[in-house]
């Protein structure tokens, strides 16, 4: 004790002497002589055992006198041995953790788009309920695949008041022949006719045909009530959209697509028999391009010519007419929240050949048959449908003009504005595959 004493006093001392040179002072230093120096440690051991002795009696109050001339020979010791001290740990405020969930941005769960189907009018069971319109698939299948929508619980009461005889009347059957040595090729579709200047509306995988005169195609335009004869006609417009997208397809016998853009339109330009001429006027559709115009639970009349023709027999024999009452099952939407596509129940109707056939509603053409996909068991099919609401949102897009405002004019000299500025591309697309 003394020794560390001794060498604490000396620490303090040289400080000192270190402080006052360092403010300019020269303090003079008495050096002790050895006989001295024993003198002063004996004086220093004496202070140093009193005052251990006042720390133990508990007299901590009381303070032995120093000598102001000599504060080197003093040094109290701790009250605290500061080498026993507790560790000191910092005092922190309580820091929670953030969340990992809290600091990334809020996921907001997407809220399906929904079409609200109103009610009916009398006589009804109940009104209809709320549909979701759920987007296609955007890969190539033979129908849009979007979510199922669950059929509701009531549909109209009454049946479709669509005219049979005024369905035959307007929709058509597109046949094309190809004659290759001694082979004949057949392909033939649906369309309807929608303007009294004989202009039918049909699919672009069926008009595609009457680009390849080239390639020996000879397309017509026959209807059921008039078996005998039939007409020519001319593109008057066809989706170069979907002939871009679809090109690669053509030689598929069975193609598949989801129908978007897949509509065209023929212009009737003569009688397949030269001593006939054309009528002054053709029978035609009434159009109901409104967006609420296909509903779930609809009743709706589907007409078309299914079948696949594969010899003059069959072209002859084969070609008829099929319509069917039925109801519209669900509706989907290609890219935007509007009814674009609806399906039906299961139909016969619903076969190869049909494509570019009418649905009816209330005697208005409301949609053409564009896909057909698996119905309610392995031998069923139903049919997809393009409305004419999109149909004429899309061609507005296209061409700056709605269905109705395309159709009206001068239809001959649109035709041929198609015919030199658009269909020689088209038609260049289609080559390089056949």
């Amino acid at each position: 004790m003394p020794i560390l004493l001794r060498f604490i006093a000396q620490r303090a001392f040289f400080l000192g002497l270190s402080v006052l040179t360092f403010l300019g002072v020269n303090p003079e230093v008495n050096v002790l002589t050895g006989e001295e120096a024993q003198i002063a440690t004996e004086e220093r051991k004496e202070v140093i055992q009193d005052t251990l002795d006042l720390i133990d009696e508990g007299s901590a109050n009381v303070t032995p006198e120093l000598d102001p001339g000599n504060l080197g020979t003093y040094i109290p010791l701790p009250k605290i041995n500061i080498f026993n001290l507790p560790p000191r740990v910092p005092k922190t405020a309580n820091i929670t953790t953030p969340d990992a969930i809290k600091s990334q941005p809020p996921v907001i769960e997407p809220v399906p788009v929904k079409t609200t189907i109103p009610a009916p009018t009398p006589p009804v069971v109940s009104p209809k309920p709320t549909t979701s319109v759920v987007a296609p698939s955007p890969s190539p299948v033979v129908t849009p695949s979007p979510s199922p929508v669950a059929e509701p619980v009531a549909s109209k009461v009454t049946p479709d008041t669509s005219s049979s005889s005024a369905v035959s009347d307007v929709v058509v059957s597109i046949l094309c022949v190809r004659y290759n040595g001694n082979r004949i090729h057949l392909t033939n579709g649906s369309g309807v006719l929608v303007s009294s200047k004989g202009v039918v509306l049909t699919n672009s995988h069926v008009a595609q045909m009457f680009l390849l005169k080239e390639k020996g195609y000879d397309c017509s335009i026959r209807r059921e009530n008039i078996p005998t004869y039939g007409f020519k006609a001319v593109p008057l417009y066809i989706s170069e959209q979907w002939v871009e997208d679809n090109y690669l397809a053509i030689a598929n016998p069975s193609p598949v697509g989801t129908g978007e853009d897949d509509y065209a339109l023929l212009l009737i330009t003569e009688n397949t028999n030269p001593s006939l001429t054309l009528p002054l006027s053709f029978p035609s559709a009434s159009l109901n391009t409104k967006s609420n115009a296909a509903e779930i639970g609809d009743a709706i009349t589907v007409a078309g010519y299914p079948g696949i023709q594969t010899s003059d027999f069959n072209l002859a024999t084969q070609t008829s007419l099929k319509t069917e009452k039925t109801t519209i099952k669900n509706v989907f939407t290609l890219d935007r929240i509007t009814v674009d596509v609806f399906a039906t129940k299961d139909t016969v109707v619903a076969k190869r050949g049909s494509s570019g056939g009418g649905v009816f509603e209330g005697g208005e053409l409301i949609g053409t048959i564009v896909t057909t996909s698996p119905g309610s068991n392995a031998s069923s099919l139903v049919i997809n449908a393009l409305t004419l609401d999109y149909i004429s949102r899309d061609l507005k897009d296209a061409t700056g003009l709605t269905l109705k405002e395309y159709l009206s004019g001068d239809i001959v000299q649109r035709a041929q504005t198609f015919q030199s500025s658009v269909a020689p591309h088209l038609t260049e697309l289609l080559l390089r595959n056949l």
